[in-house]
């Protein structure tokens, strides 16, 4: 006789992301990792990828996953990438994420983006997702990404210059659409995309081209932690100025969610510091989602930029469901404080 198995349950499910909930509160040298990405994985197949659970509870629990894993993953990530022999661990935190995504099936992807808006008609922006694998966290267009996208369709994050510097542009969305929107602005546009992984740097291009913005952009690394701006020879480069690029200033900084690392808090700052004009008009915008437990890291990153001179002279808070969920983004702009 076979015993039928009731079909899972809200209260089950709330159960047991409690106690890995407590578990992602403990630091990850301190407690045993193989364990807490045993139970996540448990959690996903039982309750995101279980054909026997109600619509509801598989909603329910993909956005507290996504919610409250996906930032730690790519926290243990980072700093599994700065050690040897931790390959395997990686690859199987890599299949995490990409399950919490809801891109395990899928591997690589064109993604069709369209902003609306009675401002900037940029189109539509194919944007090429490439496997985890291939390019660590830049596999994906962030939700982060998306609502810098819309803020400069929407003329909210005005492109008042017309060379940008764009940091962590991973898959290019946000960079693009600055693309497209400034050279309709300036006569002579450049906007400079930055990642670190050569695979990343490689899509960026991919999707620059795609898009017919390759004549007004350029694809360099700029690793964080060196603060230096690099081009690589590839022959494909569409400017014969790249190395002076590297070397001059910007009056327009972008960047969104890069403080997922506490030491970003530091990096960041010291990176604008080196490539931000001094001229009075210079801006640095940043997009930062709001997440449960990240709230040392975005009060270091402030009290740092202040150290650093910076103020903050347009802020405000939004809230976008572009993840699935309502997240708030605090969106600031940033100048160097005057020395009169």
């Amino acid at each position: 006789m076979t015993i039928a198995m009731p079909p899972p349950s809200e209260d089950d499910f709330a159960a047991r992301f409690s106690v890995l909930s407590t578990s992602l509160l403990i630091p990850f040298r301190t407690q045993n990792l193989a364990t807490v990405l045993t139970n996540i994985d448990s959690l996903i197949n039982d309750y995101v990828l279980n054909p026997m659970c109600e619509a509801s509870l598989v909603q329910r629990a993909s956005r507290d996953l996504q919610k409250h894993c996906s930032p730690y993953l790519v926290r243990v990530l980072g700093r599994l990438a700065e050690e040897d022999g931790a390959e395997d661990t990686m690859s199987q935190i890599s299949d995490l994420l990409a399950k919490l995504a809801g891109r395990g099936a899928m591997k690589q992807l064109v993604r069709k983006w369209g902003f609306p808006s009675k401002a900037f008609d940029v189109g539509t922006v194919d944007i090429w997702e490439p496997s985890y694998g291939e390019c660590d966290i830049g596999f994906q267009t962030w939700g982060a990404g998306v609502v810098l996208a819309k803020l400069l369709v929407a003329n909210e994050i005005p492109l008042t210059a017309s060379r940008i510097l764009e940091l962590g542009s991973g898959t290019g969305l946000a960079g693009i659409v600055a693309a497209r929107i400034g050279r309709s602005l300036h006569r002579k546009f450049e906007i400079v995309l930055t990642d670190y992984h050569p695979n990343v740097l490689s899509n960026l291009r991919r999707n620059a081209h795609a898009n017919g913005v390759d004549a007004c952009t350029l694809v360099g690394m700029l690793d964080w932690t060196v603060g230096t701006l690099e081009f690589e020879d590839t022959g494909a480069q569409p400017h014969d100025d790249a190395l002076t690029s590297a070397k001059e200033s910007f009056e327009q900084i972008i960047a969104s969610d890069f403080n997922y690392e506490p030491s970003h808090a530091h990096l960041i700052p010291a990176v604008v510091a080196r490539y931000l004009s001094r001229d009075e008009n210079s801006r640095f915008w940043s997009v930062l989602p709001v997440r449960p437990r990240f709230e040392a890291e975005l009060d270091a990153f402030y009290v740092e930029m202040n150290r650093r001179g910076f103020v903050r002279v347009h802020s405000c808070r939004i809230t976008d469901d572009v993840s699935g969920d309502q997240v708030d983004y605090l969106v600031d702009a940033w100048q160097l404080r005057s020395t009169d």
